[in-house]
């Protein structure tokens, strides 16, 4: 029973980390593509770039790149200028020299990105980090600071839950075992 479920958590574990690389594979490829693309239309190429803009932002999103935001003025007349920020992101069809910068930055950051997240999915280390600080990565995928102090309550509970478990495993699936009776 107990090598069948070894062997149930080892193939989990494999589809897992099989997953996470061919998701970020994927995230790659199509960066690197649209990045081509930008490249094309950045040189005056002709290229098929604008349609893709919604899946730069996207890509940008998932790799966890911030916009930045640009100073922008504009004459109206009567020797009036309107000043205004606006997105980098939003704007990336301009090729203005304050805007092709920070979207090439974006794509290069992107890809590195998304390299490192598929070189992090066969790190042990990476799995290590990621089920020791469990509270604190789970609360940051909810866009919770890790500074709050339940953030650290829930951290330090989630080590004593740990440490029991691992010092009382065997009784712990007893105790489950008898009252699920499973023999």
């Amino acid at each position: 029973m107990l090598s069948s479920i070894n062997h149930k958590v080892i193939t989990c574990v494999i589809c897992i980390v099989v997953v996470k690389i061919t998701v970020n594979l994927y995230k790659l490829i199509r960066c690197q593509k649209i990045y081509a693309l930008y490249k094309q239309y950045v040189s005056r190429i002709n290229s098929d770039f604008l349609q893709y803009i919604p899946a730069a932002n996207k890509l940008f999103y998932e790799a966890g790149i911030e916009d930045s935001i640009i100073p922008a003025a504009k004459s109206i007349g009567y020797g009036y200028i309107a000043t205004t920020k606006v997105s980098a992101f939003k704007n990336m069809q301009f090729l203005g020299s304050d805007v092709v910068p920070i979207i090439d930055m974006a794509f290069n950051q992107a890809i590195t990105i998304f390299k490192q997240n598929i070189v992090d999915a066969i790190n042990p280390l990476y799995w290590l980090d990621l089920v020791v600080f469990l509270p604190k990565h789970v609360t940051y995928y909810l866009n919770i600071p890790s500074d709050k102090i339940g953030v650290k309550i829930s951290q330090i509970i989630w080590w004593i839950s740990s440490l029991i478990f691992l010092l009382f495993k065997d009784y712990i699936i007893q105790f489950l075992k008898s009252l699920l009776r499973i023999p």
